[in-house]
């Protein structure tokens, strides 16, 4: 389940296209905090446990997209680089977030371990650097605004 809701974030691009980096980065954060939380405030229940995985799944997916596009916006002469840059820090906070999720919840239990995630992926939702002075709205008119397409290739949206 948590793999084929993943197909559902190939289609970040499209996120990505009609509400830019910004809000696309809130939105699938959001999506993420919300199946985390799912686990912690429901454990042991099924159906809560299945939209988790469709909400985390596709979520993650929907952010590898985000960043790629985010990547090549701020960097577009070195896209493949800022790509790498990005995914590796992913990967980093993914080994040290696993194991810092495991401490607390040996501590404290693994539904509160759960609410803290979430808690923690709402508060990165504010982490989305701030609006340029030309707003999004503006780039993608222009034609600016890379796109990660159904490839995981950044591209630029068409005029």
């Amino acid at each position: 389940m948590l793999g084929a809701a993943g197909l559902v974030g190939g289609l970040s691009g499209v996120l990505v296209r009609q509400v830019g980096l910004r809000a696309a980065w809130t939105i699938t954060v959001l999506a993420a905090a919300a199946g985390t939380t799912a686990l912690g405030a429901w454990p042991g229940a099924v159906v809560p446990a299945a939209l988790a995985l469709v909400c985390f799944g596709s979520a993650f997916v929907a952010l590898s997209g985000v960043l790629i596009a985010w990547g090549a916006e701020r960097a577009p002469a070195a896209a493949a680089a800022a790509a790498a840059v990005l995914f590796i820090g992913l990967t980093v906070g993914q080994a040290v977030g696993s194991v810092l999720l495991g401490v607390v919840a040996e501590t404290t239990g693994a539904p509160t371990a759960f609410l803290a995630a979430g808690a923690l992926l709402v508060v990165s939702a504010a982490g989305a650097e701030p609006r340029n002075a030309r707003s999004a709205a503006a780039r993608r008119s222009s034609g600016t605004l890379p796109v990660v397409g159904c490839g995981g290739r950044p591209g630029r949206t068409p005029r």
